[in-house]
C-alpha cells in the first residue's frame, strides 16, 4: 500500500508500474493497488497519479484503485498531437481498464479527469458501473450568464503554487501534508503537455449527451 512521505521527495512511484498501448501506440503508464471492486481514478489537468496520494491510499484499503499519467505527463508517452482532447483521453482510459483486465469499474474523475470521465460514461457505458465527478463541468456553459470566476481562472493558468493551494485544499490539510501538497502540483509534466491539457479541458462540451449518461 502506498503511504505519503513525512517530508517531501521527488514524486517516485511507489506500485509497480504497469504501461497500456493507446489507439495511436502511445504508452500510458498506471498502477494498481489494493483489492476489491475496482476504481478507475482519473486526474485533472497537467496532473499525475501520484496526485491523488492520501485519496489513492485510503480507498485502496476498500477497492482496487487503478490510476495512470494522462499522455503527455509522468511516465506516459505523448503520443499523437491531436489525440489531446477530454473525448479521447477517455480512449487512453479504456486502454488502462483493458490492461488491467478489468471490464467494469467505478469511476471518479477530478477536474479534466471529471470531463473524461463524461465521456467514458457516454461512449464506454458497459465499463462503468458508477461515475463520480468532482470539482469538473459539462464544459463550457449553456448559460451565458454563468463565467468563470475571473481570479481563480487566473491563479489556476498562473502556476503559481501559493496562488492555487487555496482552490484545492484546506490550509489546515496543507499544513499536515507538505509532501501530498507538493506532489500534487508538482507533475513533472513540460509546457507542452500542460498547453495542451489545459486547451483539452477548455474545449469541453459534454453538455448535449449527458442525459444519456445512466450509471
Amino acid at each position: 500500500m502506498c503511504h505519503a512521505a513525512a517530508v517531501w521527495a521527488p514524486p517516485r512511484y511507489c506500485c509497480t508500474v504497469n504501461f497500456a498501448e493507446a489507439a495511436d501506440g502511445a504508452e500510458i503508464a498506471w498502477t494498481s493497488e489494493g483489492e476489491g471492486e475496482p476504481l478507475l481514478l482519473i486526474a485533472g489537468q497537467a496532473t499525475a497519479m501520484d496526485g491523488w496520494g492520501p485519496t489513492a491510499e485510503l480507498l485502496s484499503r476498500y477497492y482496487r484503485v487503478i490510476r495512470f499519467d494522462h499522455r503527455g505527463i509522468g511516465r506516459s508517452g505523448k503520443g499523437d498531437t491531436g489525440r489531446y482532447t477530454t473525448r479521447l483521453l477517455a480512449e487512453d482510459a479504456v486502454a488502462v481498464l483493458d490492461a488491467a483486465g478489468v471490464d467494469l469499474a467505478h469511476v471518479y474523475g477530478h477536474s479534466m479527469g471529471g470531463r473524461v470521465g463524461q465521456w467514458f460514461a457516454i461512449d464506454y457505458p458497459q465499463k462503468v458501473r458508477t461515475l463520480i465527478l468532482a470539482a469538473t463541468s459539462g464544459g463550457r456553459s449553456p448559460d451565458a450568464g454563468m463565467q468563470p470566476d475571473r481570479a481563480a481562472w487566473d491563479a489556476l493558468v498562473s502556476g503559481d503554487v501559493s496562488r492555487l493551494e487555496p482552490l484545492f485544499f484546506d490550509a489546515d490539510w496543507v499544513r499536515s501534508n507538505p509532501a501530498a501538497t507538493h506532489t500534487f502540483f508538482n507533475s513533472g509534466a513540460s509546457a507542452w503537455a500542460k498547453a495542451r491539457h489545459f486547451r483539452a479541458s477548455r474545449e469541453h462540451d459534454a453538455w448535449r449527451q449527458l442525459s444519456s449518461i445512466h450509471a
